[in-house]
């Protein structure tokens, strides 16, 4: 849209963000007003967003005080009279028409063309021209987010921004143009929304926030239907939030995307804790009912809610069937699962925990038992980062390490498709293509019934994970009651990556110990766990920061018949991973608050290929895969060695 590459949109996001927050202080510290800090900083952060919003369509470098007021009258940003006649103008009232001209001067200065170009180079980007004409609402949008992670402290010669408690914890993640673009473009498809379709449309979000989805969808909705945005805006976009605030910048949002009417326009956005049991379930239906024809219209729920865990007795009282998972995201997901009716298309953003977590099973079940169709997508957070475009946390780095599904879902019973991605990895400079980069496949029932959703992508994988689903016994079957003098033991350390590995010394580290009652099943369980064929197991039902106990002890064991013919050479290439040469080769050493040693086998690219051929082999595996191919940091490097098969 409008030019510009997702690389260079995430970078213009940023840059926005840091002269939206320099300007705040600029006004902020000039602005010689006998009021308390916190409210010259409100007046303060307020004020660039008036003038962030009115830059998108004006310049206003070197304009007077008087000027700059005129031009935010004549917009409606502010109130042109004494009447607030838009939504937004409770918010930007009594704002920027306090500052002294010292200030405004400060204001004008941090949103001209100059620093906002200044801020896109530290972004190291391919430069475009007139950055200022590729800003959307949703980019503002994101600038109040980030603004209300922050609270001024010190005095007034002597204070800094430093982040708010209470906000800490809030889970709020500003979902990037991208994302939220694949999302709605998924969810349309889905609700088989075009332009020859008289059925009615509506489009809503539980947990609006500043509008990111519901101005996406809405410039989508206008393109296909040939309908002009402001009427998409106040008649098929349906908005709720706990926060009433936020509505009002996303009213402030809608009136930018709108291109300024003189005349109100009144847009659906309403007030509510969505997650406030039957009682708020009734409310959204009543305000869906009321402007569409549920039996009828196509409708589509769509949004990144808060992913945040909570205590069970704090959502006791709201009757959710998924209350033992503790998270936000499966409540949002419940509640829109029990608003709208049969044929109604759900697509949210979740933690990649939903599908992978035994505690989140019964949030899993309702999705089964309450869809037609499941389709799910997930994203990896390393090296590429999904959310690129801001940081709404505690630190400084601008980007989120949150690893996350988008879940579509066509609401309904008697699931009869569900279909998954594979567990995507990319790197920074493949974000442009990221989405285009996602196969997926179909799975049968064997795999979406268990325990976790695994993230499959292709048939072979299916394949793979069917057949040795077959199989009864795990590697917990061999474990035994551990003791630190066991003969028999494996120690394998709790956080991974791009390998896993699992030895017979004490690492004195995290990790994990399992003990075993023979030699036989140790050296069998060491080559399992060291193999590619593991590591892949782990990243499609797992895939966190570490390799959890549950994941090991549920790996299923080859056939009994296939183990006893290759005992040799399980004995041999088990000796080869205790060999103090091998060992010695492969020995790393992180230093991170300490020197962490690890066993990187491959490094050893020999006995790792054996290693893999040994398992293809206990397994019945009779096509070649290379599993290895998931170990690599890039969606190119992935394709290349899933189709040469090459170690690098």
């Amino acid at each position: 849209m409008r030019g510009i590459s997702q690389l260079q949109r995430s970078a213009l996001r940023r840059a926005l963000q840091q002269i939206f927050i320099d300007g705040t202080l600029e006004v902020y510290s000039k602005f010689n007003s006998k009021i308390n800090d916190k409210e010259k900083f409100s007046i303060s952060w307020r004020s660039m967003l008036c003038l962030v919003g009115l830059r998108t369509s004006v310049c206003v470098d070197n304009l007077s005080q008087e000027e700059v007021i005129q031009l935010l009258k004549d917009k409606e940003i502010i109130p042109s009279s004494r009447k607030l006649s838009h939504q937004h103008h409770g918010l930007l009232k009594d704002s920027i028409t306090k500052l002294n001209e010292t200030s405004m001067i400060n204001g004008v200065k941090a949103v001209s063309s100059s620093i906002l170009l200044k801020a896109l180079k530290k972004e190291r980007v391919d430069p475009f021209e007139n950055p200022w004409s590729h800003v959307l609402p949703e980019d503002i949008g994101s600038c109040y987010e980030v603004i209300m992670e922050c609270q001024i402290e010190g005095s007034v010669k002597n204070y800094k921004l430093v982040h708010r408690q209470d906000r800490r914890n809030s889970g709020i993640h500003h979902t990037p143009f991208d994302l939220t673009n694949h999302m709605c473009g998924l969810a349309l498809t889905k609700s088989n929304y075009s332009k020859i379709n008289d059925s009615e449309f509506l489009a809503v979000d539980i947990a609006h926030g500043a509008g990111a989805f519901t101005l996406q969808i809405a410039r989508k909705i206008s393109k296909i239907g040939q309908i002009d945005i402001k009427d998409v805006l106040t008649e098929y976009v349906l908005g709720f939030d706990i926060d009433g605030e936020v509505l009002e910048v996303a009213s402030f949002c809608f009136h930018i995307e709108a291109k300024f009417p003189k005349k109100p326009l009144i847009y659906n956005l309403y007030k509510l804790n969505s997650l406030g049991g039957a009682k708020s379930r009734k409310t959204i239906h009543d305000k869906i009912s009321k402007m569409v024809n549920v039996n009828s219209a196509k409708i589509v729920a769509i949004g990144n809610p808060p992913y945040v865990e909570v205590k069970l007795e704090e959502y006791q009282e709201n009757g959710f069937k998924t209350l033992k998972c503790r998270n936000l995201s499966a409540y949002f997901l419940e509640q829109a699962l029990e608003i709208l009716p049969k044929n109604s298309v759900i697509s949210q953003v979740v933690p990649i925990s939903l599908i992978h977590s035994k505690r989140m099973n019964s949030v899993r079940e309702l999705m089964v038992k309450q869809s037609k169709s499941i389709h799910v997508e997930s994203f990896d957070c390393v090296p590429g980062y999904m959310f690129d475009q801001g940081k709404i946390g505690s630190n400084s780095n601008t980007s989120i390490t949150q690893r996350i599904s988008v879940i579509t879902i066509v609401v309904g019973e008697g699931l009869n498709h569900f279909s998954s991605s594979r567990f995507l990895r990319w790197r920074g400079n493949e974000r442009n293509t990221l989405f285009k980069s996602i196969n997926n496949v179909r799975l049968g029932k064997e795999l979406y019934s268990s325990d976790c959703w695994p993230c499959i992508g292709s048939k072979e994988e299916k394949n793979i994970m069917s057949e040795i689903m077959k199989n009864s016994k795990k590697v917990n079957d061999l474990i035994t009651k551990k003791h630190l003098n066991h003969p028999y033991r494996l120690y394998i350390p709790d956080s991974t990556r791009y390998f896993i590995s699992a030895v017979h010394e004490d690492l004195n580290r995290g990790q994990k110990m399992i003990c075993f009652s023979d030699k036989k099943s140790s050296d069998l369980v060491q080559i399992l766990l060291n193999s590619d064929f593991f590591y892949w197991y782990w990243r499609i039902t797992d895939g966190g920061f570490s390799v959890s106990l549950n994941t090991i002890s549920s790996f299923p064991l080859p056939p009994e018949r296939n183990v006893a013919e290759k005992e040799l050479e399980i004995s041999k290439i088990a000796k080869k991973l205790r060999s103090k040469k091998i060992m010695d080769s492969c020995r790393v050493v992180k230093s991170n608050k300490g020197d962490k040693i690890n066993y990187k086998f491959d490094k050893d690219k020999w006995l790792m290929a054996e290693i893999d051929n040994l398992v293809h082999e206990l397994y019945g595996l009779d096509e070649k895969y290379a599993f290895h191919a998931h170990k690599s940091n890039s969606i190119q490097g992935f394709e290349a060695t899933l189709s040469t098969g090459l170690r690098t």
